[in-house]
């Protein structure tokens, strides 16, 4: 993730879509970017133009679409296709307000299948500054084109929201001490080529599938970013899949599922939010 000026927002519905723009737009703004909103009932688009006049959102350009028989996934892919986005914004698909327990197949076939990140986001509003965590696991170095999008994506977001930023890592071995360290430097060496401060790591003592629902579950974080569940066959894929599915069941806030496609290039002036890059500051 080295940019964002352009956000794709799904709404389904006028009151759990302007939930979702009144958030989306603070993130906007951050950012410098424009916002499009892709309503999927015709009927609502006059109640979000009046919305957006309203709330003075004069970066928010208002589309619908014709479904024409396909399904919401088919109809946001090809919008991503056609338009680049550099994200995407939904409520999770049958949610109430609340990412927790929430996280549909549907949803996860979506992040698996979308090249930029997808944001599930809910009603609940973000701290100030906003809490974010990074979720991530080195002990498979199959698994590093991965780590390196969830880093620099986590802290792309986080430097232009000027939030607080966590790194996760849950490390399993109890016994191979050279191992252990093995890996932390390897995660150390991450963070610091994403500018992420050192002091921001934090090691779980245990698997992730046990350590990270707990954390999930504990409501200090506003936003998560995972790593999105890929269509690849094996036991690490497998393990992957499992570990976000339990996540989602117990978290409440919001959800960055981030696909490894996403390029992890280092940080440069260009990247920078428009408040960052005009400041010089890191």
């Amino acid at each position: 993730m080295e940019k964002l000026t352009s956000i794709l927002v799904v709404a389904e519905g006028l009151d759990s879509g302007t939930k979702i723009l009144d958030k989306t737009a603070i993130l906007a703004r951050h950012f410098g970017a424009r916002i499009e909103l892709l309503v999927g009932e015709t009927r609502d688009s006059q109640g979000f133009a009046d919305l957006c006049n309203a709330r003075g959102y004069e970066e928010v350009v208002l589309c619908s679409v014709f479904r024409s028989g396909q399904s919401l996934n088919d109809v946001i892919l090809r919008r991503v296709f056609e338009r680049s986005p550099d994200l995407v914004v939904k409520m999770p698909a049958n949610a109430g307000g609340s990412i927790r327990g929430k996280a549909s197949h549907e949803d996860l076939e979506l992040a698996g299948a979308c090249p930029v990140p997808l944001v599930l986001m809910g009603e609940r509003p973000w701290n100030n500054p906003v809490k974010i965590a990074a979720a991530v696991d080195v002990s498979n170095e199959d698994d590093s084109a991965l780590v390196r999008s969830i880093i620099h994506a986590a802290g792309f977001l986080n430097l232009g929201c000027e939030g607080e930023l966590d790194v996760l890592y849950s490390e399993r071995e109890k016994r191979d001490e050279v191992l252990r360290m093995s890996r932390a430097v390897r995660l150390a060496r991450l963070v610091r080529e994403f500018h992420v401060g050192g002091e921001r790591l934090r090691h779980l003592e245990g698997a992730p599938e046990n350590t990270l629902p707990v954390v999930a579950a504990s409501g200090e974080y506003d936003i998560l970013v995972l790593g999105a569940i890929s269509h690849r066959e094996g036991i690490s894929a497998a393990l992957h899949a499992s570990v976000t599915r339990r996540v989602l069941s117990e978290f409440g806030g919001d959800v960055v599922l981030v696909p490894a496609s996403v390029s992890a290039a280092g940080r440069t002036e260009s990247a920078l939010p428009k408040s960052r890059a005009a400041s010089g500051r890191d």
